[in-house]
């Protein structure tokens, strides 16, 4: 009885296998992985990236600047983990940034903050970045149109809203260059009441320069959301 148990259970099991090869249908957990890995896109092979970093004169925290490209055809939201290795690869410090949104075709910026990090003894800096499509939010910047007004010893950037979508917590960024080299930079929030830059709105905001060591040209960066998420 139990040799006849064990053979008719060997030929079911050789039955179902040729059935499903026969019929050309795989199982469910085979499509259902086919499907994920047809799912699954290396974005962030898609990001191009250039970084920056400057040492602040006073409070003993220094800077590092990623900004990012996105090359690929969705919206995204950007992460980052850096680590500033010395001579060696010996660690000196970590930081970490995000973009929240940003579309296709568009560029931004992560500032990385290093508390008691020299820039002196800075080598060099392994980034990890991660990048997935973004959920509740849509991308603005394609719409935020930005002007620099360099007065010497300051700068004004004025930015407008030239999209359909008010435009969220925008954030200006401002970098300051001497002979290819980041000296300083600073950043300023473009928002109404409503923390928003609305559809036509334009605003103007100032960033002082006080280093002793002059600049010599700037770049401006900014950032920006739309909620799309519905209670």
């Amino acid at each position: 009885m139990r040799k006849h148990r064990i053979f008719t259970g060997l030929l079911a099991l050789c039955t179902a296998v040729v059935l499903a090869l026969g019929t050309g249908f795989a199982p469910a957990s085979v499509v259902e992985a086919k499907k994920k890995a047809k799912k699954a896109v290396n974005y962030v092979s898609q990001l191009s990236t250039t970084d920056y970093a400057y040492e602040a004169e006073y409070g003993g925290y220094m800077m590092h600047y990623i900004i990012v490209t996105n090359n690929s055809k969705a919206t995204l939201t950007v992460e980052s983990n850096t680590t500033a290795l010395g001579a060696g690869g010996a660690v000196l410090g970590a930081g970490s940034g995000s973009i929240d949104v940003i579309g296709p075709g568009q560029t931004s910026i992560m500032p990385e903050y290093y508390d008691s990090v020299s820039l002196d003894q800075v080598a060099s800096f392994q980034t990890t970045l991660s990048a997935k499509p973004v959920k509740y939010y849509s991308d603005v910047l394609y719409g935020l149109v930005g002007q620099v007004s360099d007065l010497g010893d300051k700068v004004v950037l004025t930015v407008g809203n030239a999209g359909t979508d008010p435009a969220e917590y925008v954030e200006g960024y401002v970098l300051f260059f001497n002979n290819g080299s980041l000296v300083y930079a600073d950043d300023q929030y473009f928002a109404d009441t409503d923390e928003e830059l609305k559809p036509g709105a334009t605003m103007s905001e100032q960033y002082d320069y006080y280093y002793d060591v002059p600049y010599d040209s700037v770049q401006f960066y900014l950032t920006g959301r739309h909620s799309t998420y519905t209670y």
